[in-house]
């Protein structure tokens, strides 16, 4: 699901269809607001709320009518403006059919308005547009292309297809392996912010993939993701709080565990029982209190993408 962004765009993550999911997990929800917007009443019409609009109004609307979930309306307000070529009307009415939003889910009028948008040089777009390729959806499956546009987007700052593009590396998806390229991409969207680039830096260190093995940095990349809400950091850092370098912290493990039981990880409720029963009554209790008292945080400029 997507989001208006106070930049111009609808705000979309990641788009993991066919990931390799015990390489990428994610398990929270994306939650930003339009800043800057007066106050008003739901239930009052847009058009009764701003009246008649100058056409740099009218954007504005389209973003707040998206905001409200009238999806019919922010389409019939992008529309003029994506045909008469801005970039972001473009690539928002990309976004509203790659979802489905306001109009039937159609790839290829996705892919038109992406290629539109970002012929022009929007980095959301190009980024989309490459997961397009890359998932096969509305053209066919094609890396080559996927990691073109990822590079263009990539090189604007983009964190989702810096991520993506460590991942292709970090697999050899469509390019040869090359770790050293993933943990540079990785590297360039963790400090960003991006969870599942923190996430998979935490696995390149813990296995030594391209880097010697390095248990602090790992459990720092880990710590940030898992902070973030993905699942599959939260469970290894259950695993580095028993097996890890140092005195055991069973109180941190049964946390972690716990918290990745609650997002359906079985191997964690398994783990979480077993150090249980090596922990007094009260360590129990406070990492169940831990547990419970846990929100995901969003970490830097990024938005988390799940």
């Amino acid at each position: 699901m997507g989001y208006a962004d106070i930049w111009g765009h609808i705000v979309m993550g990641h788009n993991l269809t066919g990931w390799d999911w015990e390489k990428v997990g994610v398990t929270a929800v994306l939650s930003l607001t339009l800043a800057g917007c007066a106050t008003f009443n739901l239930d009052d019409t847009i058009d009764d709320y701003f009246g008649t609009a100058e056409p740099e109004e009218a954007i504005d609307e389209a973003f707040v009518a998206y905001e409200l979930g009238d999806y019919a309306e922010a389409h019939r307000l992008w529309e003029p403006y994506a045909d008469q070529g801005n970039a972001s009307a473009q690539y928002n009415l990309g976004a509203m059919f790659d979802n489905g939003q306001g109009v039937p889910q159609d790839y290829t009028k996705a892919i038109r308005w992406y290629r539109m948008s970002a012929g022009q040089g929007d980095a959301d777009a190009q980024y989309h547009l490459g997961s397009m390729y890359r998932n096969g959806k509305g053209v066919p499956q094609n890396y080559t292309e996927a990691i073109r546009w990822w590079d263009k987007s990539a090189e604007q700052g983009n964190a989702n297809a810096q991520a993506d593009l460590g991942f292709v590396y970090d697999n050899g998806l469509g390019v040869p392996k090359d770790y050293s390229k993933a943990m540079d991409w990785y590297l360039m969207a963790a400090e960003q912010g991006d969870a599942i680039a923190q996430n998979n830096l935490g696995v390149m260190y813990i296995n030594g993939n391209g880097v010697p093995e390095d248990y602090a940095k790992a459990l720092h990349w880990y710590l940030r993701a898992a902070e973030q809400g993905v699942e599959p950091a939260q469970y290894y850092l259950g695993v580095m709080f028993v097996t890890g370098q140092g005195v055991p912290n069973y109180i941190e493990a049964y946390r972690w565990w716990d918290i990745a039981a609650a997002a359906g990880n079985a191997d964690a409720v398994m783990k979480r029982d077993k150090v249980a029963a090596v922990m007094t009554p009260e360590q129990i209790t406070d990492a169940q209190k831990l547990a419970r008292e846990w929100r995901p945080k969003q970490d830097g400029m990024s938005p988390n993408r799940f």
